[in-house]
């Protein structure tokens, strides 16, 4: 049995906060950028896997879809004339939480890995929510 499995309700729980953030980016979007879908997608397969994670086909989905998400996304940011700190800054701790979950998870520390995850979630998702609320200002 995975060991994350024990805690992967958590960690689904706090998945579940992309919607918040797709729905705000979907409900302002008031330019023609359509930011909102990456963390939609994102959800979609972040949700797949932490309802019953395995490795596996499922597992590789989720981390391809989040990496390529990610850096469309920031290619987007950098490509604007607009100042994106706030979104910046989170998105670099958000990021940072991958490594240190992971060396929580090697040193067998599981609540403090699964704790990293879900503060990667949520450090993401506070991230979309100011990038889309410097975008649609204007």
């Amino acid at each position: 049995m995975n060991p994350l499995s024990i805690h992967s309700h958590w960690i689904f729980l706090t998945s579940n906060i992309s919607l918040i953030s797709v729905i705000y980016g979907y409900k302002y979007n008031t330019h023609s950028t359509r930011l909102w879908l990456f963390p939609l997608c994102t959800y979609v397969n972040s949700a797949n896997y932490w309802r019953k994670p395995e490795l596996g086909w499922r597992r590789n989905l989720d981390i391809l879809v989040t990496c390529s998400a990610l850096i469309c996304q920031n290619i987007v940011v950098y490509n604007t004339i607009k100042p994106v700190y706030p979104y910046c800054a989170l998105i670099t701790m958000s990021a940072a939480m991958y490594p240190i979950g992971y060396f929580f998870y090697w040193k067998q520390w599981y609540k403090m890995s699964t704790l990293s995850h879900m503060l990667l979630h949520i450090l993401g998702n506070l991230a979309h929510i100011s990038l889309y609320s410097t975008f649609f200002k204007s």
